[in-house]
Formats: structure tokens, sequence, C-alpha cells
């Protein structure tokens, strides 16, 4: 017989997943620290989402996140990749191959933490990690 999910687990998560609309496409949601090591998991997933509204321009305002350099030498010392190259890097920890930068996989917590606070809605904040936006099209 299959393990069933207890009706308060089941809640519970149905009361994190409720949003409050506050305006047009602006919610505010529930979060809690689990403590776990799928805290990596949800950092990777949410920069996924945010690269993919950005590029799809959901929010209207360009091409999105991808094309930006990062400037996180504990784990590029000797590069600035893209947006795009560290979710490549961070989905293939995520999926147990090698880690292909120079830090752990808490530093790259860190780092998708930190990129996801600097994408508020897919529009680039100020940080120090986000070097510089990407060049436009040269005609």
């Amino acid at each position: 017989m299959p393990d069933t999910i207890p009706p308060s687990a089941t809640s519970e998560l149905i009361e994190l997943l409720s949003l409050e609309r506050l305006e047009d496409n602006l919610f505010r949601g529930q979060s809690r620290d689990i403590g776990t090591k799928y805290v990596f998991g949800g950092q990777v997933l949410t920069l996924q989402i945010n690269r993919d509204l950005g590029a799809a321009n959901v929010f209207g305002n360009g091409g999105g996140i991808g094309p930006f350099t990062v400037n996180y030498p504990a784990c590029y010392p000797s590069s600035t990749p893209t947006v795009n190259q560290v979710l490549a890097d961070l989905n293939v920890v995520l999926s147990g191959g090698a880690n292909p930068t120079a830090c752990s996989v808490s530093a790259l917590n860190n780092l998708a933490d930190q990129l996801n606070r600097s994408f508020d809605n897919c529009v680039a904040g100020p940080t120090a990690i986000i070097l510089n936006p990407p060049a436009p099209p040269q005609d």
C-alpha cells in the first residue's frame, strides 16, 4: 500500500502556497526555513523561473536577466559568467553532476539566493554581484 500524506501536511502546504494579491503581478506569500538541503533546489528553481519569466517578457521590461554578467569570485575566480551560465552550473550540481565551479554547494546556494534577490520581478536591482546589463546589439 503506498504511503499517504497526512491531511495536516497537505493543509500546511496549501497554506504556504496561498498568495495575497497586492496589485497586478505582485503577490505576497509565506515562507519558512525548513533547514534542509532542499533549500538549494528551491533557489535553483526560483532562479530558473525568474530567468524564464524575464526572457518571455512577462513583466514587459525587456529581455530578462539571463545575459547579465555576474561577479562572484568565490565560485568563478577567473571569469564573469552570465546568469544563464551560472544557472546551467547550478542545474548540473542539482542533478548530481560534478561541480563545475570553484566553490561549495553552500556557496552556490548563497550565489543563487543573491541572484534571486537581485532580480525582483525580473528587473535587475542594485547589487555588487551583477556587473552590467548586456550591451545592446550593434547594427
